[in-house]
């Protein structure tokens, strides 16, 4: 589970990823709903599957208005997978 920046809306971030980029993330439930969503929680995820999702939430959050510095989170994740 991922807390969406402030002034974000973690539905929205989950919309986008859908509409715009065909990733299906889960967002919040009940008082989080709105305000965490979450990357890989149902059935098998491969390395791969995350580095895509990672790269394509740091569009989204960057086309709402959250500074990002493209690429930062996809070298992040590829430096923890590519551990033994």
């Amino acid at each position: 589970a991922v807390e969406a920046p402030a002034n974000i809306d973690a539905q929205d971030i989950v919309a986008k990823l859908r509409d715009g980029h065909g990733i299906t993330i889960a967002g919040g439930q009940a008082q989080l709903k709105g305000k965490i969503f979450r990357i890989s929680h149902m059935g098998y995820v491969s390395g791969s599957d995350i580095l895509l999702t990672v790269a394509a939430l740091e569009q989204v959050l960057r086309d709402l208005g959250y500074s990002v510095q493209l690429g930062q989170g996809v070298a992040a994740a590829q430096a923890v997978l590519s551990q033994p």
